[in-house]
């Protein structure tokens, strides 16, 4: 197992790309695409307490998804920012980037499962890979 970092997703071409470092309380007036809370509880409550401790106290959530793809489709169509993790960067749409904000410490777990019994030479040289990271 290892923890990655959470990024906003935006628009190459936002202005809060121009910015040097971007901390959370300089997302104050951004719009965010956010996931419901339903969906996630306990990672919402989380990510919601890391703002407010980083000075973005009530962000603006203008639009909620539950996945990836469709998180993405909205910042795409310039609707607001997009939490990801910082995995996703293979996934986004040309125009897309991660935009790393200094003071979101919040961490995803992210593991790797396999058949016990599953003895590929390949597997084994990716899970050696992983466990390097």
């Amino acid at each position: 197992m290892t923890l990655t970092p959470i990024d906003a997703a935006t628009l190459q071409r936002a202005s809060i790309n121009e910015a040097k470092t971007v901390r959370l309380r300089d997302l104050r007036n951004v719009p965010f695409v956010w996931f419901p809370r339903w969906a996630n509880p306990d990672f919402h409550d989380q990510m919601m307490r890391e703002c407010a401790r980083g000075g973005l106290s009530a962000p603006r959530i203008d639009q909620e998804a539950t996945d990836r793809d469709t998180n993405l489709g909205f910042v795409q169509c310039r609707v607001g920012l997009s939490w990801q993790n910082e995995t996703v960067r293979w996934h986004c749409a040309r125009g897309i980037v991660l935009l790393s904000v200094v003071n979101m410490n919040v961490r995803l777990p992210f593991n790797l499962l396999w058949k016990k019994d599953n003895s590929s030479p390949l597997l084994q040289k990716f899970v050696a890979q992983v466990e390097a990271l």
